[in-house]
């Protein structure tokens, strides 16, 4: 019980948080910036986050046939693997933006403008769902365990599932934890 209306306070609060970000910098005209649109992109991958995690938490309640496309969306991180991945990157962009402005403020050819943050944000968007497509087809649901059942089970050591989910790791954790840590590292040392 305790646990579910953690779940809840935390989703409630990330939900309302996040939207009022999006309609802050949506109606006033002032906050039409690049890193603002990027941040509304990083809340509405958040609020879409919250919402397929509060999905997977009431799982429990669901009919076969929609458990199968549960397991395909929200159980082996399907959807939710493609908000996390937009999330990552998007905060990697604000971090390198921010690096550019503080530390090479007068160098144009690392800044992003406004007619470019639309390119980017799509970009983002289309790779994040393509890493995840592995995801989406291999997974399904076994009625005789009640489990979501993976090809990309670790367990089977495929060469093939080891060489994605090192890409995986590779593109969505170790490359952006890599480029925020220098970015943020140097904007300290310019300090």
């Amino acid at each position: 019980m305790a646990t579910a209306l953690v779940r809840f306070c935390i989703a409630l609060f990330g939900v309302t948080g996040n939207c009022a970000v999006i309609f802050v910098v949506w109606s006033t005209r002032s906050m039409h910036t690049t890193t603002n649109y990027l941040l509304v992109n990083l809340a509405l991958a958040d609020v879409c986050l919250f919402w397929f995690l509060f999905l997977h938490f009431s799982s429990n309640r669901w009919s076969l046939l929609a458990k199968d496309w549960l397991c395909r969306l929200i159980m082996e991180n399907g959807i939710v693997g493609v908000f996390m991945c937009v999330s990552v990157t998007l905060l990697t962009v604000v971090a390198v933006e921010r690096f550019n402005a503080m530390v090479k403020p007068l160098s144009p050819r690392f800044s992003i403008q406004k007619e470019q943050v639309w390119k980017i944000v799509i970009l983002i968007w289309f790779v994040s769902v393509l890493l995840n497509i592995p995801i989406f087809i291999d997974v399904e649901f076994d009625p005789h365990t009640n489990r979501c059942i993976s090809a990309l089970d670790m367990t089977t050591y495929r060469k093939s599932t080891v060489v994605y989910l090192a890409i995986y790791f590779g593109v969505n954790f170790f490359t952006p934890g890599v480029i925020i840590t220098v970015c943020y590292l140097s904007i300290l040392k310019g300090l």
